[in-house]
């Protein structure tokens, strides 16, 4: 940390569109307290932290300024004035937000959506739908939240592992993720797939008949699906949160709660198989299916109460199993 003279500095590049709010400045002058020091890149002196800090300290007739140094490339010093911006001091504002976005996807077009979500604080979404309404540069890999490298083609990363696995077959299978680009889940499918003589890429068919490579995600096909079906969900559980027949009635506030406590939130299920013990896969497995029937079943009662007779002999008959 280091007393920097205010007329060093360069307020230029900032993540806001239409700079620094004078309100706010003002409200910054009035504290008495020492305010924290800013950051400020050291080979061109922009402050990538605590402009507002800066106006405020000009604002009271100071010469000097307490900061830290960073040192490092322009683009990287952008990402982290706006992670910095993102979560205290003043917010950026969505239309901020949205253009950082675009800035990032620029600079830094490996970078996963959900790696560029996390630090400008929109959803991967948002990030997703930008990234494809602009003319932006774009990866054939991607760097993904646990620094790994996945490839956007995930053909090419399946027949990787899988030559991988005919000319080493017991090297350990994180091995072969780590040396063919992709995760852990999807060398599990591959070595299925070649288990059973089929083909380690999924296909899916055109209207024709004709099979074509599936190389949407580094992902199996039903992980796909689930990715789908967690915004559905998200937005199902949001509404019944939301409905007056339950939120106001103890009983309907009981079920939510329990709702919540048990509803599978399906983003971390590639991080449970990632990590999950070799050992134990055969166990867990169990239980979810034993799970899935007995939901399956509670949904049956739930959709035809007037055969509910039938689903309650199920639900023994499942139990009893």
């Amino acid at each position: 940390m280091a007393l920097v003279p205010l007329d060093q500095l360069v307020l230029e590049a900032s993540p806001r569109l239409y700079g620094q709010d004078r309100e706010h400045v003002q409200r910054l002058a009035e504290i008495d307290a020492e305010l924290p020091p800013i950051l400020v890149q050291r080979t061109t002196m922009r402050v990538i932290d605590g402009a507002h800090r800066v106006r405020a300290a000009q604002l009271n007739g100071k010469e000097v300024i307490t900061a830290h140094f960073y040192d490092g490339t322009d683009d990287d010093a952008f990402v982290i004035s706006v992670e910095r911006n993102v979560t205290h001091g003043m917010p950026l504002t969505h239309a901020d937000r949205r253009a950082a976005v675009a800035r990032i996807i620029r600079s830094h077009p490996h970078w996963s959506d959900r790696a560029v979500a996390a630090r400008t604080g929109l959803s991967d979404r948002t990030v997703r739908a930008i990234r494809s309404s602009a003319e932006l540069p774009q990866s054939n890999e991607r760097l993904g939240l646990d620094g790994r490298m996945r490839p956007m083609n995930a053909a090419d990363g399946r027949r990787r592992a899988s030559e991988i696995l005919k000319d080493a077959p017991t090297m350990p299978l994180r091995k072969v993720a780590k040396a063919s680009g992709v995760s852990l889940a999807t060398v599990h499918d591959v070595r299925q797939r070649m288990l059973r003589g089929d083909d380690p890429v999924p296909h899916k068919r055109e209207a024709n008949g004709r099979a074509l490579p599936l190389a949407a995600a580094d992902k199996p096909t039903s992980q796909l699906a689930l990715a789908k079906d967690a915004v559905c969900l998200e937005a199902i559980l949001a509404r019944l949160t939301k409905d007056p027949s339950l939120k106001y009635t103890e009983a309907g506030r009981l079920f939510l709660r329990w709702l919540h406590l048990h509803a599978i939130d399906t983003k971390d299920l590639e991080s449970f198989l990632d990590t999950m013990p070799e050992h134990c896969r055969q166990s867990v497995a169990t239980i979810a299916r034993q799970v899935a029937s007995k939901w399956q079943n509670f949904a049956c009662q739930l959709e035809h109460s007037e055969d509910s007779n039938c689903c309650r002999s199920s639900v023994l008959n499942t139990e009893n199993a």
